[in-house]
């Protein structure tokens, strides 16, 4: 806000260029930053187009576990042969859970410049006896504009207990495969089997769902139902553009598992009182939006 109010001042009944806009904020952002404010702008006014982050683990040497982040553009476009890359600011939460089942949270800012970035799972944390880290969010309260692709069983494990802590939202955890429904309503036809390719490949590093009768975590109901919305939009897409699709039977046992997971979650959340209000909310779009795409897919089938 300071720095808009510098901008307005110095060009106050007089004409500017948008570099003079980032020079005003400039001077009102903190120094010694690693990253000037039209540096970290101009790639996402001037590329087309937006990225994907995927978040994967690497197994731990010396003691020490590592979130591996990696971005490349949604869809595959270069500029010259070099794909395109964005300065992506992501907020990174820790989930600490102490000895006595107490939880902390500890959010750091993790600049991701160019192609990688490995941050240590515990930061350079000074953890007391018997904590740990427990769990982990990444693009906390959804600052940056891209999808995250958590591509990794143990990460996706760290992303419920989050959740289960009641310290982090559905919809925070939840990002990437909300982001991934969304744009599955809006993908072009063309696009689609590259779309669909990748959200099988999310799925498939999550824990199955079963049909037992206890219902899975929240944060694995919800994901797995946003997720297999998103395939069958695709799969829609792919039957109404005469494309080649593939088989429509496992993917309706999928949102049939959905389904039912997200009625057991509804039945337990419901039986829990004020505090769980938000969360049958989103239970309750999630079934609804479940119920219209199964429609959606088998009138398309029939078709």
């Amino acid at each position: 806000v300071e720095g808009l109010r510098e901008y307005v001042r110095r060009h106050s009944y007089g004409n500017a260029s948008m570099s003079d806009l980032w020079a005003a904020v400039q001077s009102c952002a903190p120094k010694g930053g690693l990253l000037r404010v039209e540096d970290l702008m101009m790639p996402w006014l001037l590329q087309r187009g937006f990225p994907c982050v995927t978040a994967s683990m690497r197994p731990p040497e010396a003691g020490a576990a590592t979130v591996v982040l990696e971005q490349a553009p949604f869809r595959p476009d270069t500029v010259d042969g070099e794909p395109l890359l964005w300065p992506i600011p992501l907020v990174f939460k820790r989930f600490i859970t102490g000895a006595d089942g107490s939880t902390r949270v500890h959010t750091s800012l993790e600049l991701l410049l160019g192609q990688r970035l490995d941050v240590a799972l515990d930061g350079g944390l000074e953890l007391q006896d018997g904590e740990a880290v427990t769990g982990v969010v990444v693009n906390g309260n959804h600052a940056a504009f891209c999808v995250v692709s958590v591509r990794c069983a143990r990460l996706a494990e760290l992303y419920y207990a989050a959740l289960a802590s009641g310290q982090a939202a559905p919809e925070e955890v939840l990002g990437g495969s909300l982001d991934l429904q969304l744009l599955a309503a809006y993908t072009a036809p063309e696009d689609a089997p590259r779309l669909l390719a990748h959200v099988a490949g999310v799925l498939a590093a999550l824990p199955p769902l079963t049909s037992d009768a206890s219902p899975p975590p929240l944060a694995h109901g919800l994901a797995w139902s946003f997720l297999v919305s998103a395939q069958c939009r695709l799969f829609k897409a792919l039957i109404v553009s005469g494309d080649a699709v593939p088989s429509s039977a496992q993917l309706m046992r999928d949102v049939q598992l959905s389904t039912d997971a997200l009625r057991g979650l509804l039945r337990a959340h419901s039986e829990a009182g004020p505090r769980s209000r938000e969360v049958v909310a989103v239970l309750e779009r999630a079934l609804e939006g479940c119920h219209g795409v199964r429609a959606a897919l088998g009138g398309a089938i029939d078709a």
